[in-house]
């Protein structure tokens, strides 16, 4: 009888998570890179744009790499996700990154875009690198490119993200 209750237990706790995990994905090929950034001023060339804010590239190679990319969906919720899991490198680098970049904000780049920027708040020692999007759009451009239903070549990919959506 316990062991009934257990698991009622963990299926109600379960049902209340507020994102919905979705089948692993495994996107071959694919590769995020994570660079650190500082903030720029708009019209300098060598700005990236993350959504109006301009950001600069402290090194023209980035800290650390995630390739042969697996991932989950997060749905559910305002703001659409993925949690990319890593192998135990990339998780030893992301705990090195994290704690040299402690307090600082990094870029999390795909196909020459950056895609998320957060600030490092706490070192992360973790199997698995969550993002949420702003906005609905950019996170389904992004899986379509990582299921391969956008065409590989990253300008394509860059004119699909970039699309000035309203909607953020």
């Amino acid at each position: 009888m316990k062991t009934n209750s257990l698991l009622l237990l963990v299926a109600v706790l379960c049902g209340s998570m507020a994102y919905a995990k979705e089948p692993l994905v495994t996107a071959t090929g694919k590769v995020f890179h994570i660079y650190s950034v500082t903030a720029g001023k708009k019209g300098d060339r060598t700005c990236r744009n993350y959504y109006g804010d301009c950001l600069v590239f402290s090194s023209d190679k980035p800290v650390m790499s995630i390739a042969g990319v697996t991932f989950e969906k997060l749905s559910g919720q305002d703001k659409p996700g993925i949690i990319i899991n890593l192998n135990a490198k990339e998780r030893a680098s992301l705990k090195e990154v994290s704690k040299s970049h402690l307090g600082q904000q990094i870029a999390i780049v795909y196909k020459d875009v950056i895609i998320h920027s957060p600030k490092i708040k706490t070192i992360i020692d973790s199997d698995q690198l969550q993002m949420t999007f702003c906005n609905k759009r950019n996170y389904e451009v992004v899986i379509k490119s990582l299921e391969g239903d956008i065409d590989g070549n990253d300008a394509v990919f860059k004119k699909e993200y970039d699309c000035d959506c309203t909607e953020r």
